[in-house]
């Protein structure tokens, strides 16, 4: 499967391209978002995350993750990033947002259109995610879109000390029992 194009009423998801480089490392790269992922380094330059969109696209190719740019209709480069990484039927959704677009909504919009997606074409049985403590916004985020919290586990994290990392989960009936039976694609259209 190639990577859809997926738009919401103020925002693309798109395949990640080699000119979203220079944001990704701009807003990734910040502490307050690259602080509180398990994923993007810190610093984070343009040549690092050259690389990163390189092994999407070869993740994407072996049907292990598609990760989406979240680009707002009126600005030029991307926002953030939201995704999956799979294995069968279970996927684990992630996203973060440049600190300059926090508070705006963009974050639940886009991870919402992306469950759509798992639930409806990719056919997932449950979705999967978790936030730092530290990052009770994530955890808001979550609950909008209809997970349930299933505990904290304690990890280590970047820095070599122990916090608390929260879980949740989201079943395909779950998800599917609260949707409104309107058409779902009412609200989001994917395009090749």
């Amino acid at each position: 499967m190639t990577l859809p194009t997926l738009n919401t009423e103020r925002l693309t998801l798109r395949a990640l391209q080699d000119t979203d480089a220079p944001y990704l490392a701009e807003l990734g790269g910040e502490w307050a978002v690259a602080g509180n992922t398990g994923r993007i380094p810190h610093p984070y330059t343009a040549a690092m995350a050259a690389e990163f969109i390189a092994a999407c696209r070869d993740n994407q190719l072996a049907q292990r993750e598609f990760i989406f740019a979240i680009c707002a209709n009126d600005v030029p480069h991307l926002l953030g990033c939201v995704g999956l990484s799979f294995e069968g039927d279970v996927a684990e959704l992630g996203y973060w947002l440049g600190q300059p677009y926090w508070g705006q909504g963009f974050a639940s919009e886009a991870a919402r259109a992306v469950v759509q997606f798992a639930f409806q074409q990719l056919k997932m049985r449950r979705l999967t995610s978790d936030h730092l403590l530290r990052n009770p916004a994530s955890g808001r985020v979550l609950a909008k879109l209809g997970f349930e919290f299933v505990g904290p586990r304690l990890v280590i994290w970047r820095d070599g000390q122990t916090c608390d990392l929260l879980q949740y989960q989201l079943n395909y009936a779950d998800w599917a029992t609260a949707q409104p039976t309107k058409d779902l694609y009412d609200s989001v259209s994917a395009s090749q």
